[in-house]
């Protein structure tokens, strides 16, 4: 148990940088909040291809991740 709650310290302490550092190291709302916000901003909204258009829709942001492959 002791070892699991470690292991989400450490998941949090890279999750949310700095700020779990100014906030004493604790699980606080508010680094909890921090860290819903920055999941939400790496979020991709779409992906332009070949021929410049910009693909939205999941099967075209596949589309186009496979042509890297």
């Amino acid at each position: 148990m002791d070892q699991l709650l470690v292991l989400e310290e450490h998941y949090w302490r890279q999750w949310v940088g700095a700020d779990w550092i100014k906030a004493g190291g604790k699980n606080t709302k508010f680094i909890y909040s921090k860290a819903s916000q920055r999941h939400v901003k790496k979020e991709i909204d779409g992906l332009e291809d070949a021929s410049g258009s910009w693909k939205t829709d999941d099967n075209g942001i596949g589309d186009i991740m496979e042509s890297f492959l």
